[in-house]
């Protein structure tokens, strides 16, 4: 049974979300009001990504996934976050159906569509990437959270429509909303795109 996830819609618009063709270089925070540099269509390899965070260098060229997905990989990436859905919790793992924690699920997801190598840590992911303004979240962005009163320590997957994708320490991979105000809302502190 596959289980349909949330349409990529604006937040309380109920329009699908417009693509995002620009953004701001990685010292800034990507809106949609601002006026942004031209998107960047070489490619980032693999191994490059790899050899960049080893030595904490690795700064991915503007938009390189978000590229990818209007190309075509944006269902792919839905198809595989709903294979994961359902997956327990298991600390430092990420294998489908037998177990992950949150880092480990999104840094296997973004490697099988991109094959993009993120760092292993959500607070490494944290460091890389562009900064992504929370109004100007679209599908595939990854959003970060302090669960433990000490910096970064969780990550999810938006998934448009004020949903996001996780790996819960309670419950597994499942789907979860944004701006839950009772948990995740109070302890978000911010996004990335790569």
């Amino acid at each position: 049974m596959l289980l349909a996830l949330p349409p990529t819609t604006a937040p309380d618009s109920g329009k699908m979300a417009a693509p995002v063709d620009t953004v701001k270089p990685a010292a800034s925070v990507v809106t949609d009001n601002d006026e942004s540099d031209s998107l960047d269509t070489a490619e980032l390899t693999a191994s490059d990504s790899v050899a960049a965070s080893q030595t904490g260098g690795y700064k991915p060229k503007a938009g390189w996934v978000y590229e990818h997905k209007v190309k075509g990989k944006l269902h792919e990436l839905q198809l595989e976050i709903a294979r994961w859905l359902g997956t327990p919790y298991r600390y430092h793992h990420a294998e489908r159906r037998v177990g992950t924690d949150c880092s480990g699920y999104v840094k296997a997801v973004m490697k099988g569509v991109y094959d993009l190598d993120l760092p292993r840590s959500a607070h490494e992911m944290f460091q890389i990437g562009l900064e992504v303004a929370r109004d100007s979240l679209q599908f595939g962005d990854l959003v970060f959270f302090n669960t433990a009163g000490k910096g970064i320590t969780h990550v999810g997957i938006f998934l448009g429509a004020g949903f996001f994708s996780h790996a819960s320490s309670r419950f597994g991979v499942q789907n979860y909303i944004l701006d839950d105000p009772y948990y995740w809302a109070k302890r978000y502190r911010g996004a990335r795109r790569y």
